[in-house]
């Protein structure tokens, strides 16, 4: 039985054929930092707990930096988000660190009547120092975290020149990211050819418009809308993640 929706709770629900990804599917990104290789991104959807009598898809997904970046910075990350399978909301984000200078553990969860997140992490680092946090945040209506919006935003129809926007949570931070089209164009990768969306992604946070350099997604132009790319401008170069294998289902 699903639960009873107060007045900030109204989510679009979505059919299983208006889901454009399913249970087995599996993407790889190698990620490259100018011309190093700096790793790879495995992103899986699978089947998720029971929340309030609520089906959940578990997207999951890794970040493994390669030998080459682990003698600069290890980065072995695991992120899970379980959201439900008609609203695509998350109920809950966990996210494991296994860092050079960090060892962290975060969880949040989500109560999308009231509008707040149970967050919780902690860090061990004698780098940075060790930290605890626990507490209750506000968040916007419909919010999502930053790993369940990628999977949102695929289920968005867009146009030339159309903004799309997306709610997002993030450790105290109320986000909103904006998506536009600025072009559509072929990409090729070593998973194959696709004509793609090219997404002009920008945010503001506490509706304050933050400057976070060029950041820009290719999404491909077709019901799935695979992550064939992504370009973000660092500090110091650009991280560019590229495609590599696909697989839709088991």
């Amino acid at each position: 039985v699903a639960p009873k929706a107060g007045a900030s709770l109204n989510p679009r629900v979505f059919t299983p054929e208006q889901v454009p990804f399913e249970v087995g599917e599996r993407m790889v990104i190698s990620l490259n930092w100018g011309a190093l290789a700096a790793g790879d991104v495995r992103l899986e959807v699978r089947e998720g707990l029971g929340f309030q009598g609520r089906n959940t898809y578990k997207i999951w997904g890794n970040v493994l930096s390669s030998p080459l970046v682990d003698a600069i910075y290890h980065v072995d990350n695991t992120i899970e988000s379980y959201v439900d399978k008609q609203w695509l909301l998350p109920y809950k984000f966990l996210l494991h660190m296994v860092e050079t200078h960090q060892l962290k553990e975060t969880k949040a969860v989500f109560d999308h009547k009231l509008n707040k997140v149970n967050y919780w992490s902690k860090r061990i680092s004698k780098k940075w120092g060790d930290d605890v946090q626990d507490r209750v945040d506000t968040s916007l209506p419909l919010a999502r975290d930053m790993f369940s919006a990628l999977y949102y935003a695929r289920v968005l129809d867009y146009k030339m020149g159309e903004v799309r926007e997306v709610p997002i949570y993030e450790n105290r931070q109320n986000i909103v990211a904006s998506l536009l089209p600025v072009a559509n164009e072929m990409v090729r990768t070593k998973a194959g050819a696709f004509q793609c969306w090219k997404m002009a992604v920008t945010v503001k946070i506490d509706n304050v418009l933050k400057p976070s350099g060029d950041m820009f997604l290719w999404f491909s132009d077709d019901w799935k809308k695979y992550i064939v790319k992504f370009d973000a401008k660092l500090k110091i170069g650009s991280l560019v993640g590229e495609l590599t294998s696909v697989r839709e289902r088991l």
